[in-house]
């Protein structure tokens, strides 16, 4: 493997990850075919960065272990797959949704940028444990996309309301209003951890900052346009973090 292959590895997988984090994998699959073809070169992507970083293995590992049912859940639920594929800045119908989803698309590559910067300069020294824990947050963080999804058939890409589409309250959703986007946090912040970069946990701010916004003018947008939501909300309290916010 050439070294400037050996550096696209991370890079690859980190695109990869964020794009995931956000429930987004085989989201530009138009059938099961392409789909499952994406999932063989996760597959192979995960096997070549063995050669560039045993952080990158144990990082692909987890990925593949955690999607692959998430994978399968929407394989086989169309509508929710469907409501996934609309996903994008293109298809949000707020102006400002357009923005902030851009924005993110932009801290992701970024991400990248400094992820596979740092990986090639050397410029962070990260110890074992702190890498582990990185993993562990990126499989909570899926885990926890992977149940909203069993709990929420409406789980849409884009913020909008369909017809007769109900206010979910179980699950998660008990517990605080967007647990999809509490999940992608975990993950956007055990991305930099696990493949052994410090600088990468600066993009994490922008995130979070992107994140609130989205989900603050999501609550707008639902309260006026679905309902029973402005109940949801005045019975849950929380956003992201049980008992915290």
């Amino acid at each position: 493997m050439n070294l400037m292959r050996e550096h696209l590895i991370p890079v690859e997988l980190v695109l990869r990850s964020v794009s995931h984090s956000f429930g987004a994998l085989a989201l530009f699959a138009a059938n099961k075919l392409t789909a499952l073809a994406w999932s063989g070169h996760a597959l192979v992507v995960g096997a070549m960065a063995t050669a560039a970083s045993w952080r990158a293995e144990v990082f692909g590992l987890v990925l593949v272990i955690c999607i692959l049912p998430m994978l399968f859940h929407l394989l086989s639920h169309s509508a929710l797959l469907r409501r996934r594929v609309r996903g994008g800045p293109v298809g949000e119908p707020d102006p400002r949704q357009k923005i902030i989803y851009s924005l993110m698309l932009l801290c992701s590559a970024a991400m990248a940028v400094v992820l596979s910067r740092d990986y090639s300069l050397g410029w962070s020294h990260v110890p074992v444990v702190i890498v582990l824990l990185g993993d562990v947050l990126v499989a909570a963080g899926l885990l926890l996309i992977w149940l909203v999804f069993r709990v929420n058939p409406f789980a849409a890409a884009t913020v909008t309301v369909e017809t007769e589409q109900p206010v979910i309250s179980r699950g998660l959703y008990a517990l605080v209003r967007h647990p999809m986007y509490s999940g992608a946090l975990l993950v956007l912040l055990g991305i930099p951890l696990a493949l052994g970069s410090w600088w990468g946990l600066v993009l994490f701010l922008p995130y979070l900052v992107l994140i609130i916004l989205r989900l603050t003018n999501e609550e707008r947008y639902l309260s006026t346009r679905l309902p029973g939501y402005r109940d949801y909300c005045a019975r849950v309290t929380h956003r992201l973090i049980p008992f915290i916010w």
